[in-house]
């Protein structure tokens, strides 16, 4: 999509993404509006708005891409003068590269098409799962 097809507040949104990497964030500037309006806007502004010809115009290249979920793959902290792998951080990094190129599944693109709600069934822990397994029901943690 070009930047002239955006809206001047989509574009005002866009730049400040682009700086500050949060959508939410980009929203409250360019919309001055509150945290709930705000993070609707970013997500809305995320999903729906198609701007990557506007990123690799900025440099964000598929080979820039990858150079950089390789790095952000790496990333670390320091706890208490040792390296440990940030997974929150790692987690973060590959969903939005994931958002930018239009490759992070929609929740409607998961699981039944969004014909009918998806059943999630917990089993109850004093039923008899199978015939050779029981659980103390005095100890329920307890599986003889």
């Amino acid at each position: 999509m070009k930047t002239d097809k955006l809206t001047l507040k989509q574009r005002k949104w866009l730049e400040i993404y682009l700086e500050t990497g949060n959508a939410t964030a980009a929203a409250r500037r360019a919309y001055n509006c509150n945290e709930r309006s705000a993070r609707q806007i970013g997500y809305e502004n995320m999903t729906k708005l198609d701007f990557t010809d506007v990123l690799e115009a900025h440099g964000a290249t598929a080979a820039m891409l990858v150079k950089l979920i390789v790095e952000g793959a790496k990333a670390t902290k320091l706890i208490k003068d040792k390296e440990f792998p940030d997974w929150e951080v790692r987690h973060k990094y590959l969903i939005t590269i994931l958002r930018l190129k239009k490759m992070y599944p929609q929740p409607e693109a998961i699981g039944n098409n969004g014909e009918e709600p998806i059943r999630i069934v917990f089993q109850d822990p004093f039923q008899d799962p199978t015939p050779s397994t029981k659980i103390d029901t005095n100890r329920p943690n307890l599986i003889t």
